[in-house]
């Protein structure tokens, strides 16, 4: 449950004007995409400054059109559809993103959720993605939000539209992710086998 983290580290990012929301998944019924859209729907209904953040959601998968659909047919504008990227191209969509959505189902743990926290971004993900337990800190590097509750969502994601600047949680994301890597696995592992021969 670990990445390379040295390869993703990009925390030295500026608070841009303009927020990016990224989500990278596959478009698949259990990744929640469907989810996520309807929260922009309601956000694009309430906010009237769409030119202040922008969703890109990255990916391929059987759901793709029909969220493509979706999106044209409720006019979401500010939603831009990338494809499939391999872990060289999509360290440059972390790097240019601020906040990482994942709106999971279903999620054993979640490794995009450790590539974006030592990419520097705020986290949202939705209260059964595994990764949330030990690395999402509510208020301090992102939100859970309850999974399905498109409602709840746009309330997460309205907290960081609307906050001039989230550089504490984009920090912080990379603080808490700075103590979770492969050395530190092996140092548990090495703890542990020492305690069995005990």
């Amino acid at each position: 449950y670990a990445v390379n983290n040295s390869f993703f580290n990009f925390k030295d990012k500026k608070n841009p004007k303009k927020k990016i929301f990224l989500c990278v998944a596959k478009f698949q019924y259990r990744k929640g995409y469907d989810v996520l859209l309807k929260a922009i729907n309601l956000i694009n209904s309430v906010e009237h400054n769409k030119s202040n953040y922008e969703f890109w959601l990255v990916g391929d998968g059987a759901t793709k059109k029909e969220s493509i659909k979706y999106a044209k047919s409720h006019s979401l504008n500010n939603v831009k559809f990338f494809p499939f990227q391999n872990q060289k191209q999509l360290s440059v969509y972390y790097k240019k993103s601020d906040i990482f959505i994942l709106p999971s189902r279903l999620e054993p743990w979640g490794l995009v959720i450790n590539e974006a926290m030592v990419a520097g971004n705020a986290i949202i993900c939705s209260d059964v993605v595994g990764a949330s337990f030990d690395l999402v800190k509510t208020n301090i590097n992102g939100f859970k939000f309850k999974s399905e509750n498109y409602q709840d969502l746009s309330k997460k994601i309205i907290f960081f539209i609307k906050k001039k600047n989230i550089s504490k949680f984009k920090n912080n994301s990379y603080k808490i992710i700075s103590n979770w890597s492969f050395l530190e696995g092996y140092i548990g592992i090495k703890k542990a086998l020492n305690f069995i021969k005990k």
